[in-house]
């Protein structure tokens, strides 16, 4: 007995939505992409917390920009869009299920290809896993990207003090800065200590920022920060010393930070409890003053480079002038290895026996070693 088209009608319709209510509810991840043009569709939420990136944010997406072998898997979509049989497990998805269609829901059926792969890649730093979907922690949020630095070895350095004369130095340093952001939650850690010895004695250092807040989601990875901190240093040798601790210590700027590359533009001021620049014959107290700067920070690839400059109020201290500093790092890692370049300059007015006087130190170092770069 022939149906009527109320009939047909209406089978087409459950259907659809049987269809779509097993789309929206599996555990596995899946999507659906136009053939030709190869841009997702649709996509589940078991994709979405999966990946990490929003329906809208997909839709401008196609299979190739969340695979690890961008270049296989749109010629393995194109194979199979062409009707060819695929040979072996050319298309890596990061999903259970992986639907292909010219059109969604009933497109060109000769257009649509079906493609499956069972291993799931780890979820991002700070979620975890529950079946298909990678869940976020409240914390971090669902995009949490992480870049960390370092590098333990031999500095030689060469230092010129105030009197204008020269004195070259060896020492045993590590260093290092790490950097993560979220959707909500972003911080930054450096650390700096050496030690050893040259032609002003025993010289060393030792270093410390940290700093946690909130950054806005303007993008995926990018956005306006604004963190409060700790930072604090001392270093020196028989010559010159510098101290400084600040707290709190106030960090507004703009980040760019994922996988590939960083870039951070801020700038930063605080209060300064304890500090103290020695030099000449000369000691100047930097305590109880406010200090304010800027700084920026870009790593790509395996480069990193790092700039920043200091001013600090000491009205309370004689002469009563600002003390500036200003210092800067290049780095290239290539695991295990690690090369870095850093200048420090330091410039201020102390008082000594011949009156007041303007001291300048300027420190340079070249660092060899083991290096570490890791955006887990």
């Amino acid at each position: 007995m022939a149906r009527g088209p109320d009939e047909v009608l209406k089978e087409l319709f459950e259907s659809e939505q049987w269809f779509s209510l097993a789309f929206a509810h599996e555990r596995d991840a899946i999507s659906v992409f136009d053939a030709e043009t190869q841009r997702f569709i649709d996509v589940n939420e078991a994709w979405v917390g999966l990946y990490g990136y929003s329906r809208e944010e997909a839709l401008s997406m196609t299979p190739a920009d969340v695979s690890d072998e961008q270049e296989a898997t749109r010629a393995s979509i194109e194979e199979r869009a062409a009707g060819k049989a695929s040979r072996g497990r050319a298309l890596l998805v990061a999903a259970s299920v992986l639907v292909t269609s010219a059109a969604a829901f009933g497109g060109n059926a000769k257009d649509a290809s079906l493609a499956t792969g069972g291993e799931l890649p780890p979820c991002p730093a700070g979620d975890h896993r529950e079946g298909a979907t990678c869940v976020s922690s409240p914390l971090f949020g669902d995009d949490y990207d992480t870049n960390i630095y370092s590098l333990f070895g031999l500095r030689g350095s060469l230092a010129r003090g105030a009197a204008h004369d020269r004195a070259v130095g060896v020492s045993l340093i590590s260093e290092g800065v790490s950097y993560g952001s979220g959707s909500l939650v972003t911080l930054r850690l450096a650390h700096l200590a050496f030690l050893g010895a040259g032609a002003d004695g025993v010289e060393g250092g030792l270093g410390l920022d940290y700093a946690m807040g909130l950054r806005a989601r303007l993008g995926p990875h990018h956005g306006p920060f604004a963190r409060l901190g700790l930072r604090a240093h001392l270093l020196g040798n028989q010559k010159f010393y510098s101290s400084r601790v600040e707290l709190p210590q106030l960090q507004l700027g703009y980040q760019l930070l994922d996988q590939r590359m960083q870039l951070e533009l801020g700038g930063r001021g605080g209060f300064v409890l304890i500090g103290r620049q020695n030099a000449l014959d000369g000691r100047r107290p930097l305590g109880d003053a406010l200090d304010f700067g800027g700084y920026t920070a870009l790593r790509f690839e395996s480069l990193r480079l790092e700039a920043d400059c200091t001013r600090t109020r000491a009205r309370s201290s004689a002469p009563g002038t600002p003390v500036d500093e200003l210092s800067g790092l290049l780095c290239g890692i290539a695991p295990p290895f690690g090369v870095c370049l850093d200048a420090r300059y330091y410039r201020g007015d102390v008082r000594t026996g011949q009156g007041v006087r303007l001291a300048q130190s300027t420190y340079v170092g070249l660092a060899i070693g083991a290096g570490v770069q890791a955006t887990p």
